[in-house]
C-alpha cells in the first residue's frame, strides 16, 4: 500500500507541469493572436497572450518547486547500503 501511495503522490505532483506544457503547446498550435480581444473598462488585452502567460507561469512555477515526501507523509524509498 505504501508503494502505491508513493506513486500516486508523485503523479499528483507531476500533473501541474504536464498541464502547463500541454496547455501552452495547445494554445500556440491551435490559436492565433489578435482574434479574441477582451476589454475591462479602458484596458484591453488579447486572450491569446493572457493564456500563454498563464500556462507559462504554471509551467515555470511547477518546475521550480521540489518534491518532498514528508509533505505527503510518505517515507522515502529504502536504499540498499
Amino acid at each position: 500500500m505504501e508503494r502505491w501511495l508513493r506513486i500516486l503522490s508523485r503523479i499528483d505532483y507531476y500533473h501541474y507541469p504536464v498541464i502547463g506544457a500541454a496547455g501552452l503547446a495547445y494554445t500556440v498550435a491551435f490559436h492565433e493572436p489578435g482574434v479574441h480581444r477582451i476589454g475591462v473598462g479602458a484596458v484591453q488585452f488579447d486572450a491569446f497572450y493572457a493564456t500563454v502567460v498563464a500556462f507559462a507561469a504554471l509551467l515555470l512555477l511547477s518546475l521550480a518547486d521540489s518534491y518532498d515526501p514528508d509533505d505527503y507523509r510518505v517515507d522515502p524509498p529504502d536504499s540498499d547500503e
